[in-house]
């Protein structure tokens, strides 16, 4: 994954990116040891098993934020760390939970493919809001 990111975007995944595909792929949130595991084709991109809630496979999901992050303007708030891409959405929130209004973050939604959620913390929102932007 990392020489994929490396090479389509010109910036590799950082060791909490890569934590966070392997506990995707492996749909497992506390994975011990994941750098040792050994990913199945199955769990990579078998249409037959799709992430969890999902009609598509992880590689599906992965290569779907490879084509969206080519765009330009993209790559280039990827590329300058504005992006932080892989995280969960209860981490996003527990992240912006005492966070001044007007504060936001961008992270790679779970849902949708080749998309960015925007986690923001608004006046009379009670904490934090997201909206999705394709």
């Amino acid at each position: 994954m990392n020489y994929k990111f490396k090479s389509t975007l010109g910036l590799g995944l950082s060791e909490d990116n890569l934590k966070f595909l392997a506990e995707k792929a492996f749909r497992n949130l506390n994975l011990e040891d994941w750098k040792n595991q050994r990913l199945s084709w199955s769990l990579f991109n078998n249409p037959k098993d799709p992430l969890p809630g999902r009609d598509f496979t992880f590689w599906e999901w992965v290569y779907a934020l490879l084509i969206f992050l080519r765009e330009e303007q993209l790559r280039a708030l990827w590329c300058e760390g504005y992006v932080m891409g892989f995280v969960w959405r209860r981490q996003a929130e527990e992240l912006l939970l005492n966070s001044p209004i007007g504060t936001f973050l961008l992270r790679f939604s779970d849902s949708e493919l080749g998309a960015i959620t925007v986690a923001g913390v608004g006046q009379g929102l009670g904490g934090v809001a997201e909206t999705f932007m394709l």
